[in-house]
């Protein structure tokens, strides 16, 4: 499908002050003169049934009222479906732009609004981006795969078969990899929470599954009692673009390496490249905004509320002792800069409607819709 207005520029045809650096934030006083959110109730609204989520937003609330002007009452509300979309829709389209109310755009999202497909009803270019928060995710087998780890995957018994809620960009990761690797794979869709994966990969009902690096580290014994254990993990990228192992779990290799490994001669290929894409889409793992037309001083008080909020060392210390991995949280200039980057690399025909990428990430035969 042709696009009259690349991704990439409409990205960042942002508000002119988005782009102007600023050397330091002005005092909050001076910020929040003539703001205040005193006696007010202020929704985070969380495109998502997820009940981590919910306990590290209700966490974090607390911070971020502390640092805005009248130290307002927060309140988490949920509005899933559609992968999100119909979350970060209600937050562009039905939500005044007064301040009370912040949301998120999860990944299937921005995925979703890059490749240009249906149901996506916000522009990012017309929100105000608050931060980012960034996190890892591991595939994992389990002992019905009668492989001895990550690198043995060309021996395994008969077909793989990965437990996936619907196709995504973790389910086409992995589906690159075991292409590269040679072996029979197939994803099994309509699964609930990584619970309900867990438990069937015990059974053996299937063989793989994934889930976010953080749900892996809170029940790892509970996972290893099962004979699960990790495959692979997405990674980190560092300031060269390059895929890199998380500090915080060095001994587990990338989907990058694995497939670098299987197949050295597809390095540079669509295919590889497109696991590498894979890791740069997951970094929008959690873009935090305002509703569009929000007015600009708000908008500057809560960018400054929502970062030294995620900088505060007593939320660290909670956020690292209660989901037991790191809090990676970038405000809203790295957010930028991570959506650039991350849009710019799905805007090739490969993610495109018809694409082998958009067809290896949404089910069936789903079809694409222009924006205006």
């Amino acid at each position: 499908m042709k696009i009259n207005i690349s991704l990439i520029s409409r990205l960042l045809l942002i508000p002119v002050f988005a782009l102007i650096a600023v050397v330091s934030w002005p005092s909050s006083s001076s910020m929040a003169a003539g703001v205040s959110f005193k006696g007010k109730t202020i929704t985070i609204w969380m495109p998502s049934k997820s009940v981590g989520i919910r306990l590290f937003l209700e966490m974090w609330s607390g911070y971020i009222s502390k640092n805005l002007p009248g130290n307002p009452k927060m309140i988490v509300k949920g509005k899933p479906g559609g992968g999100g979309l119909v979350g970060v829709n209600f937050l562009y389209n039905a939500v005044k732009p007064d301040g009370l109310a912040m949301g998120y755009a999860a990944t299937p999202a921005m995925i979703g609004y890059a490749t240009n497909a249906r149901g996506v009803k916000f522009d990012p270019n017309k929100m105000s981006v608050l931060g980012i928060q960034r996190q890892n995710w591991v595939a994992l087998y389990g002992k019905a795969a009668g492989i001895k780890g990550p690198f043995d995957v060309k021996n395994a018994s008969g077909e793989l078969t990965f437990a996936a809620r619907t196709k995504n960009h973790l389910t086409m990761a992995t589906t690159l990899v075991m292409d590269a690797a040679g072996v029979k794979f197939r994803v099994i869709e309509g699964f609930g929470p990584p619970s309900t994966m867990f438990q069937a990969m015990g059974s053996g009902e299937v063989k793989m599954a994934y889930t976010s690096l953080p749900g892996y580290v809170r029940v790892t014994d509970n996972l290893n009692s099962l004979q699960i254990y990790p495959f692979y993990q997405y990674g980190d990228i560092d300031d060269k673009g390059n895929v890199t192992r998380d500090k915080n779990f060095p001994n587990v290799p990338t989907a990058v390496e694995l497939y670098e490994k299987f197949n050295p001669k597809g390095i540079g290929s669509d295919d590889h490249k497109a696991v590498k894409t894979a890791v740069r889409i997951v970094a929008v793992n959690r873009t935090f905004w305002l509703p569009p037309k929000t007015d600009q001083k708000i908008v500057d008080i809560w960018r400054h509320a929502v970062e030294t909020a995620a900088n505060d060392p007593e939320l660290r210390s909670k956020y690292r002792k209660k989901f037991g991995a790191p809090f990676k949280f970038g405000n809203w200039k790295q957010a930028l800069k991570t959506i650039k980057s991350s849009i710019a690399a799905l805007d090739t025909p490969y993610f495109q409607p018809g694409g082998k990428g958009f067809k290896l990430m949404y089910r069936g035969k789903k079809k694409g819709k222009k924006k205006k």
